[in-house]
This record gives C-alpha cells, structure tokens and sequence, in this order.
C-alpha cells in the first residue's frame, strides 16, 4: 500500500525525467564520451545555474525558501541516482532522531560513526557489484552527507554547551596570540544562533546547489543565508555583484572542461603497460608527471561549475576584503593556481576539497583526545582514507602522504630557513631560487601520490611506480634520511619567522572557515 501510494506520487516526476532523459540522452551522443549517468550529472550542474537564478526571487520566507531548496535537491538527486536517493532520506531521517533523542553528552560521536560506518558499508557494496567501475551511485553524495551530518551533530552538540562546558571541552580561551586554541576559535565563530528546526534541517542537507557536488559549508552559514543575516550590511538584499563573481568562476570552470578530454588520451594507465619500458626512465617519469596532473582537471572543472551555482544564489559571499571589495570564496571547494604552485603538501591540502579539509582538520584533527594527540596526523589520515572507500589505491596513496608531510616538516625546518628574504610587505619569504625548484618538486611528488588515487588497484600502482623505478619513493626515502639524521637544523638567530614543523607559517594554522 504505502509502495503504490509513493510510486502514485512520484509519477508525474517520473514522466518529467523520462522527457528530460531524451535531451540528455542526445546530449551524450553528441559529446562522444559521456555516459548517460555522468550527462545526467552535469545537466543537473548546468540546470543549477538558472534555477539558482530563480531561487533569488522568492519571497524572503525562510520557511519557503527551505522548502523549495529541499524539494530542487531532491529533484536532483532523484534524476541522477533514480531510487537510490533512499539511501540519503534514510540516513539523513536516522541522523536527525539520533541528534535529537540520545543524550546531548555523546551524541555527535555516534553520528559520526554511524554516518562513516553507513558510507564505509556502502563502498564495499560497491566495490562487490561494481569493483574498479565508474558508474555513478550514491555514495558520491553520501561522501558529502556524511560531511554534512557531522556538521550539524557537532554544531548542536557545541551550541547545547554551557561556557564552562565549552572550557572543559575545548579548553580556555587563550591570551597568548603565539598559543592560540584553534578549536575553541573555530566552535565560537561556527556556533550557531539557535538549534535547527526539522525543516532547516532537511533544507540544509538538501539544499539543490551543493547536494550533487558539494561544496559543503557549515549549518551556521546555511541559516544565515536563509534568513539574510549574512547580508545585514546590504539590508538583507543578496548584492549584484555576486553575478560578476559567479560569470568568473564559470569561465575559470570551462578553461579546465577540455583537461577532461584530454586525461582520457594521456592516461597515467599507459605508464604501468609492459611496452611502455623501452621510452627512457626520463620520459616516463615526465609522462606520469603530466598525466597524473591532467586528471585534476575534471575535479576542478566540477567543483568550480559547482561554486559559481553557489554564488549565483548568494551562498558564497564572504564579507570584504581589507580593501573593502567583496569576497565571494565562501563557497569555494578548490584553488588550481594555489595548488599547482604549492611549495609543499600541506599547501596542496589546504587548496583541495576545502570541504573535507574543513572537516577533517575542525571536526577529527582538532578533536582528537588529548591521549591520543602525537597520532592525530595519522588519525586524520586514516579517517580520509577510510571516508573515500576501500580501494587498496587509497590506503597506498595516504601512506605515501603522511610520508611526505614528515618530509617537509624537515624541510620546513632545515632547509627553508637558508632561502628567507624579506618581502615586499616587509615580512620573511621564500626566495625565487627555492620557488624554482620547490614548485616543481611538489608538482612532482603530488602527482605520484595521486597515482593509486586514480588507479585504485594496487597492482597497477604498483607496476606503475616499478615502471618509474619507485622515484617517488626514492626521493621521499633519501631526502628524508638525509634531512633527519645528516643535515643538521639552522641556528636560531632571531630573524627566522615565526613557524610551526608543519610547513606553515603560524598564521597559516587551521583556518576558521564559514
């Protein structure tokens, strides 16, 4: 009975897909390459654009504008992954009820481990019906659910805290700018105003522009939007110029649409082939270099197709900058040139996926018991590898990372300190001759790292490091002995600036965000 009430329900829905099926189907032809459940996905990217458009002229009613997010979200999620979305609707309805009938004390931990049991669960299903495909399912949006659900459990969980509560739980505010409390910082500035409602709830997990690709932004930011808070200086009116702002991002998206393309012909697979060894080590080494690289096209073109969604309905303005301009980066989930031109990998970290590093760094690095806290590194790591599935690629590729962060934590302390000059605002930075070479290292060994990311099989990762004679590991294995036990550390005189181990300076430790 209750079947035949949903499927009478859901029909004019599915009469409206089935039309749309047949333009996306032609879509698809057209481009080539594309099968129908990634033409599905990008249509709906597209689509967001003009519904976001839409969005802005609705009536300044919260409870409206919840409710029509929530219904477009769903609508998407529908389209694309088909009855699948019960997937999100069951845990999403499970989460809500978690964080509202347990005890407040723990709560928020056993979200997060239902939510990253359910994903991890779900990777292995996949991997059982679909090992190595690219289909798309829905654990893509269960990714960023869990996210999501973390948010807001940890949000409540924070907002229910009494002050002295908060000071037992994330320790005192600090008086020394040199020994700041980054997680009390961030529990104050994402606190939320007052506890979610059912219906704010459903629209903040829902809301159609980040549903299918994120980026997800903490549930402090989703209700101010709503309610227009955060347009306070504008008299609650969402400014014109966030159209400039999103015209940018969409060209900035296209310029990497044909990175696409062309990864399908250079692809990193081509490396771990047999008759690939009689090119020279060279060119091998500069093949996977490229091709590894070119595979972060299709992340930047959808993430920033995705930001520009987002700023289109006013979710991504971010105050002023100190020259008094607007900042629409609120929603932003990568920076190419930013992580093109790292110098080491936690600048790479910092300028990809900004919504799991939002969540990896506020909610697990900087949680983590005080017990446990010389691990948090690899807790972290683990955590990210366990919430991007099972694959043996993933656990190769941070392995491979948390190595090169204790490499460049020597670096950081050894070797940066020769090659400080002053800049041009007066402060210490790096010289041209380190950013030659400390660029293009990066480049390098980010794009090794990347190798079983997009692989997933371990045994082609490793016939393509064995076909490159391991120089990842070379260089991370040699210049790490010679930096821990060989050169030795500067003398302190006084004029270093100020820096933590981490490669990175102390104003650059974790970010606020939102």
């Amino acid at each position: 009975m209750a079947l035949e009430l949903v499927s009478t329900l859901l029909a004019p829905v599915d009469a409206l897909n089935g039309h749309l099926d047949k333009y996306v189907q032609a879509f698809a032809d057209l481009s080539g390459f594309l099968p129908l459940d990634q033409a599905r996905y990008l249509c709906c990217a597209l689509a967001t654009y003009p519904l976001a458009l839409l969005f802005r002229f609705i009536p300044n009613i919260p409870s409206l504008k919840h409710l029509v997010g929530l219904l477009l979200g769903l609508w998407f999620g529908y389209f694309v992954f088909g009855a699948q979305i019960i997937h999100s609707l069951l845990t999403s309805t499970i989460v809500y009820l978690m964080v509202k009938l347990l005890p407040s004390r723990n709560s928020h931990q056993l979200v997060f481990a239902f939510a990253m049991l359910y994903v991890c669960v779900s990777h292995i299903y996949r991997m059982y019906i679909d090992y190595l495909g690219w289909t798309l399912d829905f654990t893509g949006p269960q990714m960023l659910l869990t996210i999501k659900f973390t948010f807001y459990a940890y949000d409540v969980h924070d907002y229910r805290l009494t002050p002295e509560q908060l000071d037992k739980y994330a320790g005192p505010a600090s008086t020394d700018p040199t020994k700041r409390n980054f997680l009390r910082e961030y529990i104050v500035s994402a606190r939320l105003p007052r506890e979610p409602s059912m219906l704010e709830y459903y629209g903040y997990i829902y809301f159609f522009p980040n549903y299918l690709a994120g980026p997800v932004q903490s549930v402090k930011s989703y209700l101010n939007y709503m309610d227009r808070t955060t347009f306070a200086d504008f008299g609650g009116e969402i400014p014109a110029a966030s159209f400039a702002a999103a015209g940018k991002i969409f060209l900035y998206a296209l310029v990497w649409a044909p990175f696409t393309i062309i990864a399908g012909k250079i692809r990193v697979e081509h490396v771990a082939a047999a008759e690939f060894l009689v090119n020279p080590l060279w060119y091998r080494c500069v093949y996977l270099w490229f091709a590894s690289s070119l595979t972060r096209g299709r992340y930047y073109f959808m993430w920033l197709l995705s930001e520009g969604a987002n700023i289109v309905v006013g979710m991504g303005y971010n105050g002023k900058d100190k020259n008094g301009k607007l900042r629409w980066d609120a929603s932003s989930n990568v920076r190419p040139i930013a992580l093109e031109m790292a110098m080491n990998l936690k600048e790479c970290t910092e300028n990809w996926n900004l919504s799991a590093d939002r969540w990896l760094r506020n909610y697990i690095y900087l949680r983590v018991p005080k017990s446990m806290a010389a691990f948090n590194t690899y807790i972290t790591y683990v955590a990210s590898a366990v919430w991007h599935g099972f694959y043996p690629g993933y656990y190769v590729a941070f392995v491979g990372s948390a190595l090169a962060t204790e490499l460049y934590r020597e670096v950081f302390r050894k070797i940066r300190p020769h090659f400080l000059v002053t800049g041009k605002d007066g402060k210490p930075t790096e010289s041209l001759l380190y950013k030659i070479f400390a660029i293009p290292m990066c480049s390098y060994i980010l794009a090794s790292l990347f190798v079983p990311f997009v692989q997933l099989n371990f045994s082609i990762a490793w016939r393509t490091y064995a076909n490159t004679y391991y120089s990842l590991y070379v260089i991370l294995g040699v210049a790490y002995v010679l930096l821990k036990f060989v050169i030795p550390a500067p003398k302190k005189t006084g004029t270093t600036p100020s820096s933590t181990p981490n490669g990175e300076k102390k104003a650059d430790n974790p970010k606020k965000t939102d």
